[in-house]
């Protein structure tokens, strides 16, 4: 077996999706914080080309998020094997005095 070479050695959780219109559905219904609820549209509207509101989407709340959605986008247009997002000192700094 070939070990990757983007392979840390850490365990990866991931889930897989078969039903994105259900998980939708789930997410309109669930008690889910709002950030979360345009998390999902974004992953859905990736995996199903279905059109998703961007400036809503990306009207998120905190550093996570907003990773979340980069990481998505680079994923998403195949760049994920050339560029990792990690996060800058100068940002860490900022919301560490947040």
């Amino acid at each position: 077996m070939r070990t990757p070479e983007y392979d840390d050695g850490d365990d990866i959780q991931v889930a897989v999706i078969r039903d994105w219109p259900a998980l939708l559905a789930f997410a309109d219904g669930a008690e889910l914080p709002d950030d979360d609820r345009r998390l999902i549209a974004v992953a859905a509207g990736l995996a199903t080309g279905q059109p998703v509101d961007m400036r809503a989407a990306v009207a998120v709340r905190g550093q996570g998020h907003v990773r979340c959605l980069a990481e998505a986008m680079v994923i998403a247009t195949g760049y994920h094997m050339k560029y990792e997002v990690t996060a800058t000192p100068r940002l860490t700094t900022r919301y560490a005095k947040a």
